[in-house]
This record gives structure tokens, C-alpha cells and sequence, in this order.
């Protein structure tokens, strides 16, 4: 299978999913990795890898300025639908079978949602899905929270743990089937900073073994 990696970042976690593809890990390939941010270090990571590793995946920008809004309602939240357009394109431009956001830091709607996400009324099954989210932190408890921002809610809450987790993307952010969630003690005298870089570590460790069980599930139920 053709999995697509979409970031906003640097791409640590998205490095770590590709060498688990290269080591077997996982039984699919990444074929294309997307970024809304042309310049995201997340293209330079994938550059690197395809050197030392004799791949040849994708690298493409999309986002708003390349694909803006139209018309004359106001631009909602998210993606545009020219971007969510063009991201169907390309996915079926690679025979994309499952799409992983990994610190992609838009709102998912549009066409898009409607052909790769989980819809309740539509879907029997979580495994119909076919765009799945990393979060880093418990969720409902920190829905429509990201990065650092995610830990700091984890600590104002007075939890005694955060979560990694894994969960399809559905109408509403952070609103979908949850599909697997890593404990992570919080530790006295955390700061946000601390216990997210524990987050990060867990999601790189856990992530391909989330997303190859995902698949494993998915194969048995077609």
C-alpha cells in the first residue's frame, strides 16, 4: 500500500515513520509527503532520507497560497476547497490507500474529508477510514489543541497522565474513532515542554506499530 504523510514542521515524527517503512516495520511505503509550508523542514528530512536510502518520494506544497479560497462567502475554517481539491488529485495521482497527518496543523474539510475521512452515517467501521490523525494528548480532554499547547491543557486539567494518540479524521477537529492511546505519567515538576518531548518519543516508537496493526485490522475485515 501507498501511505501519504502530511506535515507542518520539522518532520521528526514523519523521519521515524519512513525508517520504519525502510526496516519493514511497516508493510507499505510512503509515496508522497505534503506540507503547507514550502520551506517546512519537514521536506528536508525526506530529501535526506531519499539519498542515504535510494527512495523517491514526493515532496509537494499545498496550501492557501497556492490554492485560495473562491468565492464570495467568508474563507472557513481550514483548508480551502481548492486545497482540499488538489489534495483528492494527488492522492489518487499516487494511488494514496491510507493518509497519516503527523503534526499537520490544519483543519481537514471539504472533498478531501468527504473521500478519505470517517463518516458515522456512511462507514460500518473505523477501518473504512482512510486519513488518520497523531494527537499528543488524551482525547476528548484536549480536542482542538496542538503541539506544546496540548501538554500545557494536560497540566491545567491536573491529569495524572497524557496520552499519545491515534484516531480517524472526521467532521470536527479531533472528533473521530479513537484508534489506539499511549499512556504517558505525568511527572512531578513537569513543564509543558517536558512532558510533551516525552509525548514525541512515545509517538515515534509507537506510531508505526499503531498504523501496521491499523492496516493488519483493515485487511481482514476486506
Amino acid at each position: 500500500m501507498n501511505i501519504a504523510i502530511m506535515g507542518s514542521g520539522s518532520g521528526s515524527t514523519a523521519e521515524a515513520f519512513i525508517e520504519a517503512t525502510i526496516d519493514g516495520r511497516i508493510d507499505a511505503s510512503v509515496a508522497v509527503v505534503i506540507s503547507d509550508h514550502p520551506e517546512a523542514g519537514l521536506f528536508d528530512r525526506v530529501e535526506r532520507l531519499n539519498k542515504e536510502h535510494r527512495l523517491s518520494i514526493k515532496t509537494i506544497a499545498v496550501n492557501a497560497a497556492l490554492f485560495p479560497h473562491e468565492g464570495p462567502e467568508p474563507k472557513p475554517r481550514g483548508i480551502t476547497d481548492p486545497e482540499s481539491e488538489e489534495l483528492v488529485r494527488l492522492m489518487l495521482e499516487h494511488d494514496i490507500g491510507l493518509v497519516g497527518l503527523m503534526g499537520y496543523m490544519r483543519v481537514i474539510r471539504g472533498t478531501f474529508l468527504e473521500q478519505f475521512g470517517y463518516d458515522k452515517d456512511r462507514h460500518s467501521s473505523m477501518y473504512e477510514c482512510r486519513l488518520l490523525n497523531t494527537h499528543p494528548g488524551p482525547l476528548p480532554e484536549t480536542a482542538d489543541t496542538f503541539g506544546v499547547y496540548t501538554s500545557q491543557k494536560v497540566l491545567d486539567l491536573g491529569l495524572a497522565q497524557s496520552r499519545h494518540t491515534l484516531h480517524c479524521v472526521s467532521a470536527g477537529v479531533d472528533e473521530g474513532p479513537i484508534i489506539l492511546q499511549t499512556p504517558v505519567p505525568v511527572l512531578d515538576g513537569d513543564s509543558a515542554e517536558d512532558l510533551f518531548a516525552r509525548v514525541q518519543l512515545i509517538e515515534k516508537a509507537v506510531l508505526p506499530l499503531a498504523f501496521e496493526n491499523f492496516l493488519l485490522a483493515r485487511r481482514k475485515r476486506t
